[in-house]
C-alpha cells in the first residue's frame, strides 16, 4: 500500500465523484440581460443548495429577485432570500406539503440564464 493521495478528495479543484466519473457543478448568477455576475464551482455530488451561499453573498445588494430552478427549492434558501429582502422566484418541487407560490411571468426570464450557459459552452 502506498501513502498517496486519496481518490476523490479534490477539495481544492471542486471535483467530485459520480457514477460517470469526476464531475463539477457551475453555479452562476447573472443579470436580467444574461450577463454573468458571479460563478462558483462545487463538486458534482452535493445538492444544488450547497452552491447557493457564496455567489449570493457577492451580489445580494444588487438584485431584487432570484430566479432559480427546483433544485434551489428549500426552506433555508427561501429564508436567506427573505432576510436579504430578495424575492424568491423558485418553483416548488413536485410534491411538497406546503408549496410556495412563485411569479410565473418572472420565471420565464430564466431563459436568459439558460442562454448565458449556452453562450459560455459554445
Amino acid at each position: 500500500m502506498c501513502g498517496g493521495r486519496k481518490k476523490g478528495t479534490g477539495a481544492v479543484e471542486a471535483l467530485g465523484r459520480s457514477r460517470g466519473g469526476f464531475t463539477t457543478k457551475l453555479h452562476a448568477r447573472c443579470d436580467v440581460r444574461g450577463r454573468p455576475l458571479a460563478f462558483v464551482l462545487t463538486p458534482g455530488q452535493p445538492h444544488d443548495t450547497q452552491g447557493f451561499g457564496p455567489p449570493m453573498r457577492m451580489i445580494a445588494d444588487r438584485i431584487d429577485a432570484l430566479l432559480a430552478d427546483k433544485g434551489y427549492d428549500s426552506d433555508a434558501v427561501r429564508d436567506a432570500l427573505t432576510s436579504m429582502d430578495v424575492e424568491a422566484v423558485i418553483p416548488a418541487r413536485r410534491n411538497p406539503r406546503n408549496p410556495a407560490a412563485h411569479d410565473r411571468v418572472k420565471y420565464r426570464w430564466r431563459n436568459q440564464i439558460e442562454r448565458m450557459f449556452n453562450k459560455l459552452k459554445n
